[in-house]
């Protein structure tokens, strides 16, 4: 184990949020070596639901993207749960999400929580502004009739 991934792991079960600089760099280490270690599920895992936990699918999308090339899903059970709650989120299966925070290692529950959370919010919010359009068609309609029988 390097000396990187030992202080990616000790950051991580310290819930410490500084580790984002150190995982940049295991990550860009682990991309150009193309060497995973039995910990880089782990700590890959811990940084995906960490840009989800704050909002940043943008930059878990291009991550996921990225380490797709290094990392075999199969043989990668932490990512494949971020994945798949990834996958929840954008079903709108928030229960079967909340399931497979089970699957997460202890250390990254708390941190999976609040990725559910923003998910969810996430998910909250687009519907209420499908909701919002939908009343302001009605609403312009009911404008525009009013005008026609004003005439």
């Amino acid at each position: 184990m390097s000396s990187l991934e030992s202080e990616c792991l000790s950051l991580i079960e310290q819930n410490n949020e500084e580790f984002s600089y150190s995982l940049q760099k295991y990550k860009l280490h682990t991309l150009a070596t193309k060497e995973i270690s039995s910990q880089s599920d782990s700590i890959f895992g811990y940084f995906l639901l960490y840009l989800l936990a704050k909002g940043q699918t943008k930059r878990y999308s291009l991550n996921r993207l990225e380490l797709s090339d290094v990392i075999d899903i199969d043989k990668s059970e932490c990512i494949k749960t971020v994945d798949y709650i990834w996958r929840c989120s954008i079903l709108g299966d928030i229960p079967q999400m909340k399931h497979a925070l089970d699957a997460l290692p202890k250390t990254h529950l708390k941190i999976g929580l609040a990725a559910c959370e923003f998910l969810q919010e996430r998910k909250g919010k687009v519907e209420e502004c499908k909701r919002g359009r939908k009343e302001s068609k009605i609403q312009q309609i009911v404008k525009t009739s009013n005008m026609f029988f004003r005439v």
